[in-house]
């Protein structure tokens, strides 16, 4: 038996749906901002806020923590502006019982 196993299992999720997401909605911290992005980590992006790199709507930013809005803030970085985000679509398919997935089926059933 491990050390591991006297210690109790914390089953206990304290993350929100909202960590999770694919896209940022709503307003965000600019560093979460430019590390969602990839431009770079978030510890990195708070060096490049507080050095004057980055500017919101035209100006120049210098507080790590500051507010922006993703689909509406124009955010640009050393002279490249942020892309925005590209809208995400999932289709779903209801496949009848009896058919087939594929382009072409050998025994003939439909598809």
């Amino acid at each position: 038996m491990s050390d591991q196993d006297d210690y109790p299992k914390n089953t206990k999720n304290d993350n929100t749906e909202s960590e999770y997401a694919t896209t940022l909605s709503g307003e965000v911290r600019l560093q979460k901002l430019l590390a969602h992005r990839g431009i770079t980590s978030r510890r990195n992006a708070e060096e490049l806020i507080a050095g004057g790199l980055v500017t919101v709507n035209g100006r120049v930013e210098t507080t790590p923590g500051t507010k922006v809005d993703p689909q509406r803030d124009v955010v640009v970085v050393e002279g490249r502006m942020l892309p925005r985000e590209k809208e995400t679509f999932l289709f779903l398919f209801y496949k009848p019982k009896g058919v087939i997935s594929a382009v072409f089926d050998p025994d003939g059933k439909p598809t």
